[in-house]
């Protein structure tokens, strides 16, 4: 498994100036996509899926800063493997200095997979050998650029037609694991990070988050109204009310 993501890992650091070259390196990274895609339906895999947090990020932040514009539409949505269904993993990837940028393709699949894995919502679709045709590559394609589209329509649909409670037909093992993942989000301040992580990387933004994030701050302000320097100044005390 660390073999396969490493693969992956540095052919998506590969830099390619000709066509043909984006598209080999594009059909590897699809055909070692389509392997963990698998081996996540299979149970006695996920053992070797877990922890891979770095590797995980480090991928993702190589198809944003490595690829073509063609990975706009057919991403190597990683996220919808096992790994992305470890709130760590997740959080990892968008948390600190060496982290994906926010407004962009790959954001927008962290975040829409975070709430994902709140709400037991996890696809993983794996590309079928009997659906090849005379051309594999372009069939594998064409699944990709239409997974992507799907996705991006049931994020639109959820919010017209919330569906029903989900967690009625968890045995003791997926509920467990769902409760889990809700503490690792709220223990890690998760809604925090995610708005750390769409702010501009701008100290006065990074100063008002950590004052929403950490309640020694919020106590310090509340003994402190005049806004000393241990706390923090009155116009980043203004600007964090948005967020409250």
């Amino acid at each position: 498994m660390d073999e396969a993501l490493n693969f992956l890992r540095k052919n998506l650091q590969r830099e390619s100036e000709l066509e043909e070259e984006d598209l080999q390196k594009f059909a590897l990274s699809l055909s070692i996509l389509n392997f963990l895609k698998a081996s996540s339906l299979q149970p006695q895999m996920m053992k070797y899926m877990r922890n891979k947090n770095s590797l995980f990020r480090q991928i993702l932040i190589n198809e944003e800063q490595h690829s073509s514009p063609m990975i706009s539409s057919m991403p190597i949505d990683i996220e919808n493997s096992f790994l992305g269904r470890e709130m760590n993993c997740l959080l990892e990837a968008i948390s600190g200095i060496e982290c994906v940028q926010p407004y962009g393709d790959v954001s927008y699949r962290l975040i829409s997979k975070i709430a994902d894995v709140l709400t037991n919502s996890n696809t993983c679709q794996v590309f079928r050998i009997s659906n090849i045709t005379d051309d594999p590559m372009q069939d594998m394609y064409r699944f990709q650029k239409e997974i992507y589209r799907q996705r991006k329509q049931y994020e639109k649909d959820y919010w017209i037609d919330v569906p029903p409670k989900y967690f009625d037909s968890f045995d003791a093992y997926q509920l467990q694991h769902h409760i889990d993942q809700h503490y690792i989000f709220t223990q890690s301040n998760g809604v925090a990070l995610i708005k750390m992580f769409l702010a501009s990387k701008v100290e006065k933004n990074e100063e008002m988050l950590r004052f929403v994030a950490d309640p020694q701050l919020n106590e310090q302000q509340m003994f402190n109204p005049e806004g000393s320097r241990r706390g923090l100044d009155s116009e980043v005390h203004e600007q964090a009310q948005f967020f409250e």
